[in-house]
């Protein structure tokens, strides 16, 4: 938890004192303020006739699932995460209603459920629903750090509708197993260092829908989480909330 924080304070410390964004012509008229620190700017004070940007520090509040080899929505309890992207906006027109955006993310996220995995070499399986036995309380717990890339589309004014279509290139930073589970009417708790075939390089694609600082969320992982062929073959998928700060 120590590790998610601090990652989680240095994004928004950069997104406090980072660089101006990228500066465009257009109207600058607006009395409303679409987020906290709505009038951020980075190093310098905004240019006149500066466009307003958007969504530039992006908090994603994500419920985890699986898809693949084993059932979707077979979680055993709430399955949370979160990401964390600080993006820089490029305006693509003079109104500023299609953008790209990017730069970087962290993401962690929870996987909870009771099938058994078997760690063998570099082949990493899971069991099913079928298999005999109690395996107590098991969770799949990984961090990864990306750059997405986004277009971005939205109607006119402060309160306005989007949508953002993007990908991500991502470095999964580790993915473990924590287990609780009861043995000889003792507690149990153990966790498993990630298996040596994690897939490191992570490739992903998501969609926001939403109104100002508010967006349904997305994500889907092309890349399965392990890379060995004859590893149960699983891929992230991510939904959930987008609350924009600025």
């Amino acid at each position: 938890m120590k590790l998610h924080f601090r990652i989680t304070l240095l994004v928004c410390c950069l997104a406090f004192i980072g660089l101006g964004q990228y500066d465009s012509e257009g109207d600058n008229k607006s009395r409303f303020r679409p987020g906290f620190m709505w009038f951020n700017t980075g190093w310098k004070p905004a240019r006149p006739g500066m466009l307003h940007k958007y969504d530039r520090l992006m908090f994603d509040i994500t419920y985890n699932d699986w898809i693949g080899d084993r059932k979707t929505f077979k979680m055993q309890g709430p399955s949370m995460g979160m990401n964390v992207s600080w993006l820089f906006e490029i305006p693509l027109v003079k109104n500023n209603l299609v953008s790209l955006a990017v730069g970087p993310s962290y993401g962690f996220y929870h996987l909870k459920h009771d099938l058994p995995i078997a760690y063998n070499n570099d082949i990493t399986t899971f069991g099913d629903l079928t298999d005999q036995g109690y395996f107590g309380d098991r969770k799949l717990v990984g961090n990864q750090i990306g750059i997405p890339l986004e277009l971005r589309l939205r109607t006119k004014g402060w309160r306005h509708f989007k949508i953002h279509l993007g990908g991500k290139i991502a470095y999964q930073i580790n993915l473990f197993e924590k287990a609780r589970f009861e043995q000889n009417n003792e507690l149990i708790k153990e966790k498993y260092k990630s298996a040596d075939d994690v897939q490191r390089l992570v490739y992903a694609a998501h969609i926001r829908l939403g109104i100002r600082n508010f967006a349904l969320y997305g994500s889907y992982n092309f890349s399965p989480f392990y890379s060995n062929s004859a590893s149960t073959q699983l891929h992230l998928l991510q939904l959930g909330l987008t609350v924009s700060l600025f």
